[in-house]
């Protein structure tokens, strides 16, 4: 089995004070189901997974009524020998 040459990272900002506590544990509770790994990181919350494109959790969340404007999605890619 060969190893892909890029691998990514899709990462989902929720920032409570922003959104609200209740719609930001709804969100997360969405990604968690869907696998993403949810830690805390100073007045946000981060749910990452490297299985889960960043068009597809849009849609995720979409789907679940979650506006666009609730979360921020950052993607990296990096590549098997080092980053892009």
């Amino acid at each position: 089995m060969t190893r892909p040459v890029v691998r990514h990272l899709t990462r989902v900002v929720v920032r409570p004070g922003e959104v609200g506590l209740q719609q930001a544990a709804a969100i997360l509770d969405v990604l968690a189901r869907s696998g993403f790994q949810v830690a805390p990181q100073g007045d946000h919350l981060v749910a990452a997974s490297s299985q889960v494109e960043a068009f597809e959790v849009k849609a995720l969340l979409r789907l679940h009524g979650v506006r666009d404007d609730a979360y921020q999605v950052v993607l990296e890619y990096e590549r098997a020998w080092g980053m892009m």
